[in-house]
């Protein structure tokens, strides 16, 4: 924990997330042009979206370009959190069972009680007495 306050020091899931645009950066040097490049851009929030939504992307994909070339005009019922609800079976349960149970570890973990921000003192041995202190710290006599 971060300052003992519950902010983590770092966000998992946002480098995760980044970390797919890290691995494309080369690739997409060489899309061609700048419409290519919002085609390419276009298509990789699709997939996003998909997963995201703990889908199956490749029948979100297929379904939802099928459906474009075919002419169809309903936007609506095309984005994924609507076409998750009319095709339950394209849902990837196992997704969708790692994130609860990752919520559920989170919630256990915050709900511990904080570790000290200080130590408590050393024990001081029989017969001595601190007499200072250094970097590594008492000095005893």
């Amino acid at each position: 924990m971060y300052l003992g306050d519950g902010l983590p020091i770092d966000n998992n899931e946002v480098e995760q997330l980044m970390k797919r645009i890290a691995l494309g950066r080369k690739s997409w040097l060489f899309v061609g042009s700048v419409a290519a490049g919002e085609r390419s851009a276009d298509f990789f929030t699709l997939v996003s979206s998909a997963a995201h939504n703990d889908l199956d992307v490749w029948a979100y994909i297929k379904d939802v370009l099928d459906r474009l070339l075919a002419g169809s005009t309903d936007y609506e019922s095309l984005r994924p959190d609507h076409w998750r609800a009319s095709h339950p079976e394209s849902i990837r349960q196992y997704r969708v069972e790692e994130r609860r149970d990752r919520a559920d570890r989170k919630k256990r973990r915050r709900a511990r009680p904080p570790l000290p921000l200080t130590s408590p003192a050393p024990p001081v041995p029989p017969g001595m007495a601190p007499v200072g202190a250094c970097g590594s710290g008492l000095i005893w006599q």
